[in-house]
């Protein structure tokens, strides 16, 4: 019994990879980028006070 076979594959470039993660993916990002400008702000609003 051979249980050895050969398989050609062919290497097409520009192949989408599947995305992962998903709605809540972005969500974090966008409270994280909120948060962020949320803080440069206060800085800011500090900075021009003192």
């Amino acid at each position: 019994m051979d249980l050895q076979q050969i398989v050609s594959v062919s290497n097409t470039p520009g192949s989408l990879i599947p995305s992962t993660g998903g709605m809540g993916t972005y969500l974090i990002y966008g409270v994280g980028i909120i948060a962020l400008i949320a803080a440069a702000a206060l800085v800011l609003r500090r900075r021009a006070t003192k």
